[in-house]
């Protein structure tokens, strides 16, 4: 059975402590939300990276690409580290 799908979501996230867990974790959520918006969520002074990210999914295949900033909190991403964070968080399973 193949699950294609090959539209493109555009989210925003956040890279911190969520206090959950022992790891940093992504918090993914709608484009339209500003990022401040959730900062009360970390844990204070946890948050490491945010910014926009990409998510496809081709034959099975999960794509991430992270990349810009937040104004809102003042920090910006780190790419390829986030994306391994945001596929983590989300795991999807095909």
């Amino acid at each position: 059975m193949c699950h294609c799908l090959y539209n493109t979501k555009i989210m925003k996230y956040i890279i911190g402590d969520l206090g959950s867990s022992h790891l940093i974790t992504a918090l993914v959520f709608h484009e339209g939300i500003e990022h401040v918006t959730f900062k009360d969520v970390f844990v204070p002074g946890t948050i490491i990276s945010a910014g926009f990210c990409s998510i496809q999914i081709v034959n099975g295949v999960v794509d991430v690409h992270a990349y810009s900033e937040s104004k809102s909190l003042g920090v910006v991403s780190n790419p390829e580290q986030d994306a391994k964070i945001i596929k983590r968080a989300i795991q999807i399973d095909i």
